[in-house]
């Protein structure tokens, strides 16, 4: 049996054992009004699962891979399940769609996260809902199950087809190998972790944006504002480098103690202010909110043509004008004046890249427009 076969059987094994805990029933509880969601793992990606409630009673409930993809079988035990669901209000004596019975799996088991959503008593605005099977969105990895942890829903709006304003968070993390390496030819590694708090009316323009990263690096960068992660306790340290001479003065002694002290003192790229060292001149932080208040008023389709538009194939940095790089220059000529006339009041203000090793910063912003939950009373002037 092939790996990917052992693995699919894997998480159906995982979601069938799951599905057999005790379930919310429609005929003993009322479900609070409001818009609902929870994931399951599916085969390629988290299943999410969204659902409507009005009047007490479900109305709408619809389904989608977390990386976007929806084959016929996804559709299939969607729409069959959409109806069984609303009929029954609950998941009691549902079955699995016949011919998408992992899809069909998937979908019941984030249905019952969102039901014990629906009939939690209790103020959803403070304390978030809790539930003892739902999986916690954006921390666990694709196809891991994460019982008794707090559920991913948003909280519920009481009119959510009234709402116009919505609010997501969105955040990504990516593994770089550098920057470059220390003065005994030792590799730094380092990751990033990209967060979006975003705020969108209701046809998805940006309406305010505030994006910040965790740049965390081993301690044998010289990069003296730079975070550190050593290792993990009682485990081989790594070299460590004095930041002021750049010389290697020994490997790290790995505590709980010590790593609780270094991991305490991590500050995000706008945290660490003029410290950051990218340009004395333009800052990361500067430049971020450039971009943040460019963004105003853009859908996060339309970020996403903007960048494959104008931005360089070699590096995701927006093309200047005076570039006499072959692709950059082709990308150029493509242009019409005014178009080059508005990147060139763009790269005035900003020139680092929205997607890059850096950080996956157009991912977390797209990301928090896919997590987006309505606001109550709060109307569009």
């Amino acid at each position: 049996m092939e790996k990917k076969e052992i693995l699919r059987s894997a998480v159906a094994l995982m979601i069938a054992a799951f599905l057999v805990l005790p379930i919310p029933s429609a005929l003993c509880e009322s479900y609070q009004d409001g818009v609902y969601q929870d994931l399951a793992p599916g085969y390629n990606d988290d299943v999410i699962v969204t659902v409507t409630v009005r009047d007490g009673r479900i109305t709408e409930l619809s389904a989608k891979n977390r990386n976007g993809e929806e084959s016929e079988y996804f559709k299939k035990a969607e729409e069959g399940l959409r109806t069984a669901i609303v009929e029954k209000q609950g998941i009691d004596g549902v079955e699995a769609v016949s011919g998408a019975t992992g899809t069909s799996e998937s979908i019941l088991s984030a249905m019952k996260g969102v039901l014990e959503q629906a009939v939690t008593k209790g103020d959803f605005a403070s304390a978030g809902p809790q539930s003892a099977g739902s999986q916690s969105a954006g921390s666990q990895s694709a196809g891991s199950p994460s019982a008794g942890s707090q559920s991913a829903g948003p909280r519920p709006t009481l009119n959510p087809e009234k709402a116009e304003v919505f609010v997501g968070l969105g955040s990504v993390a990516n593994f770089r190998s550098g920057p470059g390496k220390d003065e005994k030819e030792v590799p730094v590694y380092s990751f990033n972790v990209t967060m979006a708090s975003m705020v969108f009316d209701k046809e998805g323009r940006i309406l305010d944006a505030l994006v910040d990263i965790y740049e965390v690096a081993t301690p044998n960068y010289d990069g003296a504002s730079m975070p550190r992660f050593s290792g993990w306790p009682d485990k081989e340290g790594y070299n460590v480098t004095d930041t002021a001479t750049g010389k290697v003065t020994g490997v790290s002694e790995n505590t709980v103690e010590s790593l609780t002290e270094e991991i305490a003192a991590w500050r995000t790229k706008r945290e660490r202010g003029a410290e950051y060292g990218m340009n004395p001149t333009n800052e990361w932080y500067q430049q971020m909110n450039a971009y943040e208040q460019w963004m105003i008023g853009k859908t996060t389709a339309e970020l996403r043509q903007w960048f494959e538009k104008y931005t360089s194939p070699r590096n995701g940095r927006p093309i200047k004008l005076t570039s006499d790089n072959e692709e950059d220059v082709k990308i150029i000529e493509s242009l019409s004046d005014q178009e080059k006339q508005e990147l060139t009041e763009l790269t005035a203000m900003a020139t680092m890249s929205l997607s890059d090793s850096h950080g996956w910063i157009l991912e977390a912003i797209e990301k928090a427009y896919q997590n987006r939950t309505p606001v109550d009373q709060v109307e569009m002037d």
